[in-house]
């Protein structure tokens, strides 16, 4: 699983469950990111991020950056000695990591789901195989590496001839929020497997994504291109920058056009609304709008500097409560990216 991926995943977890970063994946895995996109202007360049070996020729191409010196890290970030490592940031959390993933394997049927209702859920399925990805384990590999062949295979026979991956009898908020985790699942199994069907469904499940965004540059809850929110959005660029990183064409219109629609959702405080009328930060989503800009390949610039910032005022322990914004977690996470 890409560098970037982890990153992002764990930042989600910091707003949403005070989760620690999960164990880095093999070395060999980690893909070519998308190109860097622009911050806005007056905010700093974005650094880069170390590419590694594509799948195809379509992520060998010349808009992959490579990584930024040390020298090059914008004005306030603390050296690399002061930040905590990955297992640093993990280590706490070790037992619940691995309880958390034994519960997971132990709850999984012989179809690849993890029981009925929401068990049957592509997202759930996506997102249960993502977690096993993060342990280390690949597809056929390693403790759950049967676990996780069981996910893309449910995955795999749950997409539709138009690329729509979704189950009959599971239930459901919206269905693009599955759509998107499962992308993202199929996307980071394909960099590690040799299964040739991988590719087609992923390649359809991409281009479903494509067709569906909107306007106004976002996604919403159903396949089609009349509305966008904030959540729904952050699930479909995730998907999309791992099938990048996977060597599957990926437009740049598309890319860009997902930046405008984040940057129009933050509000004056740092924090993102649901919508861009929406005034109202809120913790979690912030932290979603800060995971889609790095999606994207904004990895620094004014909107991540006040996006963190707020994420970091509303995280408990955060500096509110007497704690600097670039010694915190989150920080952290972000300059490994």
């Amino acid at each position: 699983m890409s560098r970037l991926t982890r990153a992002g995943l764990s930042l989600l977890g910091l707003a949403l469950a005070q989760a620690a970063q999960p164990a880095p994946a093999p070395a060999q895995v980690i893909m070519a990111p998308l190109p860097e996109r622009a911050a806005q202007p007056g905010s700093a360049k974005p650094s880069a991020v170390t590419p590694g070996a594509a799948k195809s020729d379509a992520a060998k191409s010349d808009d992959r950056p490579g990584r930024a010196s040390p020298d090059s890290a914008g004005a306030g970030r603390l050296s690399a000695a002061a930040m905590p490592s990955a297992a640093e940031l993990m280590t706490p959390a070790r037992r619940s990591i691995d309880r958390g993933l034994a519960y997971l394997a132990g709850t999984q049927q012989a179809d690849g789901s993890l029981g009925r209702g929401y068990g049957r859920n592509v997202a759930v399925v996506g997102l249960a195989g993502m977690a096993m990805l993060a342990s280390g384990s690949t597809p056929g590999r390693g403790p759950y590496g049967e676990n996780i062949d069981r996910c893309v295979d449910y995955l795999i026979q749950s997409t539709q001839p138009s690329g729509f991956i979704t189950a009959d009898g599971a239930t459901s908020q919206g269905p693009m929020y599955g759509h998107g985790f499962a992308t993202l699942l199929l996307a980071e199994a394909y960099g590690m497997s040799p299964r040739e069907e991988l590719r087609d469904k992923l390649s359809a499940a991409v281009k479903l994504i494509v067709s569906s965004q909107n306007d106004e540059g976002g996604w919403r809850y159903q396949p089609r291109p009349n509305d966008a929110d904030i959540s729904v959005t952050i699930c479909q660029i995730m998907a999309l920058r791992a099938a990048r990183n996977a060597g599957l064409h990926v437009p740049n219109e598309t890319v860009d056009r997902c930046v405008a629609y984040v940057r129009r959702c933050q509000n004056p405080d740092g924090g993102f609304g649901y919508m861009p009328r929406d005034a109202t930060s809120l913790f979690p989503r912030s932290a979603a709008g800060v995971v889609a800009l790095f999606s994207a390949g904004v990895y620094e610039g004014d909107e991540v500097t006040r996006g963190l910032a707020y994420v970091e005022r509303q995280r408990p322990g955060g500096p509110a409560r007497g704690r600097r914004a670039e010694d915190s977690g989150a920080a952290a996470l972000a300059r490994e990216i």
